[in-house]
């Protein structure tokens, strides 16, 4: 019945309140609780499946970028940043990430799934995509200068669609998941954001594990799982300190 109301009540507000992707997200929730009821374990990823393309350019070490409609599949060499800069250049090319699933493959590489919606009702061209990828991985692609000009550009017609301003907040959760520290960002939305909060989480030397993007109107939640790089979950005081000092800073520049 929740479900249900849940639905209608996201279908009757419109496009931008409802969608694939969310409603991914409240089935994935209604098949969990449902578990919970009948006493079965939770079922929290399915195993990760490579087509014989996909296993072909994993085995081949090679950055790629495939997409089917509105999810984007990218393999690329595992490597700190590698978020940052799918984020980045997915924006530059119009494209605003709702959800990020992110899997090791084999060989040092990772398959990283991530689910897309355009911001003017047109997917890029995702040969382009790669292109800017790779050459945003060697650093000939001055990602964050790109992505300020774009956010400047977009901002001359922007307006407020809220009463009040946006909140700003940064919450480091170690006790919801026993592998990982849950890291939750609430922000104003805006041009690259997620490249930024991806870029510092990189230059805190964290691994990100998996992470789920949701925007609410003009506002952000986003959500990230991440361990340190010996594989630990991050539990030193000083060092939460740091991390969230640099994320509040990196959400903090301009409105």
């Amino acid at each position: 019945m929740l479900a249900s109301l849940t639905i209608a009540d996201g279908q009757a507000t419109g496009s931008a309140a409802w969608g694939p992707w969310k409603a991914d997200l409240v089935q994935r929730l209604v098949e969990r609780v449902d578990a919970v009821l009948l006493g079965r374990p939770i079922v929290t990823s399915a195993p990760l499946s490579l087509s014989g393309d996909e296993r072909s350019l994993v085995d081949a070490g090679e950055i790629a970028v495939r997409a089917t409609g509105k999810r984007v599949t990218v393999i690329a060499p595992d490597r700190p940043g590698l978020l940052a800069a799918v984020a980045g250049v997915l924006a530059l090319n119009g494209c605003n990430v709702r959800r990020a699933d992110l899997n090791a493959a084999s060989n040092d590489m990772v398959i990283d799934v991530f689910d897309v919606e355009p911001t003017f009702d047109r997917l890029p061209e995702w040969s382009k995509v790669e292109r800017e990828l790779s050459a945003a991985l060697a650093g000939t692609l001055p990602l964050s200068t790109r992505l300020a000009e774009q956010d400047r550009a977009y901002a001359r017609g922007r307006r407020a669609v809220a009463a009040g301003p946006a909140v700003r907040s940064v919450t480091i959760d170690n006790t919801t998941s026993e592998r990982a520290t849950i890291i939750e960002v609430r922000t104003p939305d805006r041009v690259g954001l997620l490249h930024r909060i991806a870029a510092t989480l990189a230059d805190s030397k964290l691994d990100v594990v998996s992470a789920l993007v949701d925007t609410l109107g003009h506002e952000v939640v986003d959500t990230f799982y991440v361990r340190e790089a010996s594989g630990d979950k991050l539990v030193d005081q000083p060092r939460i300190h740091e991390v969230r000092e640099m994320l509040e800073q990196a959400i903090g520049r301009g409105d």
